[in-house]
């Protein structure tokens, strides 16, 4: 397996687990999620101010330290 092949095969693993994810929210978090940008782990709305630091946050400030941490130790 190359490079390629490899990317490939990550790429479509992370969207199976987008896709897994968005498949369970709630339906009332679906709605707002069209209506405002909600975080991806815990569908809080992410503040105006964060999203004008970083306009393509996925995440609140508390959910994206967390996976920072996670993914540090």
């Amino acid at each position: 397996m190359d490079i390629c092949d490899k990317a490939k095969l990550l790429e479509q693993q992370q969207r199976n687990i987008a896709l897994a994810r968005a498949l369970q929210r709630p339906p009332q978090v679906q709605q707002s999620i069209n209506d405002e940008a909600v975080c991806e782990d815990c569908f809080a709305p992410i503040p105006a101010a964060r999203l004008a630091v970083l306009p393509r946050a996925n995440r609140c400030i508390d959910c994206q330290s967390i996976k920072e941490r996670h993914e540090q130790g």
